[in-house]
């Protein structure tokens, strides 16, 4: 181990979990429009961070042919979340990039967890049109 024990690890995880989210969200956001999931998703994996932010802003916005099933709430929520996660632990650290990822990997699952409950309710209220 290094002096920074086990966070450069643990960084490249949720690094990784970050982008394979992203990259499945777009995957499963193509096939309920019935599009070719592997093609998206393949594309969206170099091109990371540009693409899927270029992807949601430009693309033609064709009608689901089938509604998202459970994984693709999770992988949105696992995506927005673990970037926003990100951003809430850059405004709270001090400019210190190992205090950065403790901050990340603390706030992620909460973030990520928060967010689909979030989403969840709201699919609900939709259904039952409380909203």
């Amino acid at each position: 181990m290094t002096q920074h024990g086990p966070l450069v690890p643990l960084l490249g995880l949720l690094l990784g979990a970050t982008v394979g989210s992203l990259v499945l969200w777009i995957a499963l956001d193509a096939r309920t429009r019935d599009e070719n999931p592997l093609l998206w998703g393949l594309l969206s994996l170099p091109l990371y961070p540009v693409f899927p932010l270029a992807f949601y802003l430009l693309r033609r916005r064709s009608a689901r042919v089938r509604l998202p099933d459970g994984r693709y709430y999770l992988a949105r929520a696992a995506a927005v979340g673990t970037v926003l996660s990100l951003a809430v632990a850059a405004l709270a650290a001090p400019p210190d990039p190992f205090t950065l990822v403790t901050y990340w990997l603390v706030a992620a699952p909460v973030v990520v967890a928060g967010l689909y409950v979030f989403d969840r309710h709201r699919r609900q209220a939709q259904t039952t049109g409380a909203l």
